[in-house]
C-alpha cells in the first residue's frame, strides 16, 4: 500500500512539474506575441545576456539581493523616450537543505523605467512585512515615516541612505497617491525605477494596464515641468 502510495505521489509531483513546464511556455509565447506588437524587442531568458542586465541593474535594491536571481521573457522598448524594461523576475534565497533553513522563492513581474528625468536619492519602499522589517533593521535601515501621513507610515516602509533627499521627492502627492493604492513595490536610483507588485505575476493581459500604472508612479518622480521631483 505504501509502495503505491509512493508512486502516486510522485506521478502528482511530476504532472505539476509538466503542467507548470507547460504553462510556462503557454505565457513565454503570449508575451513575445504582445511585444511583438508593442515594438518591443523580447528575450526569452536565463542567458549570459540576462544576467548582465540583472548586474547593470544592481544599483537598484531589488536587484541586489544576495540570494540566486533570475530574469525571463524579457521585453525591451521605448515608450514616450523612456526606456522601459518589463520582465518576469525571481528572487530565492535561504535553502530546503537538512540544516532547517527553508527557501523562500518570491516571483513577479517587474517593470524598470530608465530616463534622464529621473534624479532620484536611493531607496526602497516596500510593504510593510515583519519579515523585510527585520531584515532592513539589521542591515541598520530606520523606516523613514511621517507624520503627516501616518496611514503610510503605516502600510509602508521606506529606507534608503540619504533621509532628506527621499524625505523631498515624498512629498504630499506622493505620500497621497501611495496611500491611496498599497502595496505597491517601489525603487529608485539615479535614473532609474523599478516598479512591481512583490510576489505578483502580471497576466499577459494585464501587462498593457500595468504598464499605465507604472508611468503613474514614474510621473510621480520625474523632473518633467509640472511633476513634483
Amino acid at each position: 500500500m505504501e509502495k503505491y502510495l509512493g508512486l502516486g505521489i510522485l506521478a502528482l509531483f511530476i504532472g505539476v512539474f509538466v503542467v507548470g513546464i507547460l504553462l510556462g511556455k503557454k505565457r513565454k509565447k503570449q508575451l513575445k506575441a504582445l511585444a511583438d506588437s508593442m515594438n518591443f524587442s523580447f528575450e526569452g531568458g536565463f542567458t549570459d545576456e540576462d544576467d548582465a542586465l540583472l548586474k547593470s541593474l544592481s544599483h537598484l535594491s531589488l536587484f541586489r539581493q544576495s540570494g540566486s536571481q533570475g530574469a525571463w521573457s524579457i521585453m525591451h522598448g521605448t515608450v514616450h523616450d523612456v526606456a522601459v524594461t518589463i520582465m518576469d523576475h525571481r528572487y530565492s534565497s535561504g535553502s530546503g537543505s537538512s540544516s532547517g533553513k527553508t527557501r523562500n522563492v518570491s516571483e513577479q513581474t517587474v517593470i524598470v523605467f530608465q530616463s534622464d528625468l529621473l534624479r532620484l536619492p536611493a531607496f526602497t519602499l516596500r510593504p510593510q512585512d515583519l519579515a523585510h522589517d527585520l531584515s532592513t533593521a539589521l542591515l541598520g535601515y530606520r523606516d523613514i515615516n511621517f507624520d503627516t501621513h501616518p496611514a503610510f507610515s503605516k502600510q509602508y516602509h521606506l529606507h534608503g541612505t540619504e533621509e532628506e533627499p527621499i524625505r523631498d521627492i515624498f512629498n504630499e502627492d506622493v505620500l497621497a497617491y501611495f496611500e491611496q493604492k498599497g502595496k505597491l513595490t517601489v525603487d529608485g536610483s539615479g535614473d532609474s525605477l523599478t516598479f512591481c507588485r512583490s510576489g505578483k505575476t502580471v497576466a499577459v493581459d494585464d501587462i498593457r494596464p500595468f504598464l499605465e500604472h507604472g508611468f503613474e508612479v514614474f510621473s510621480l518622480f520625474s523632473a518633467e515641468p509640472g511633476n513634483n521631483a
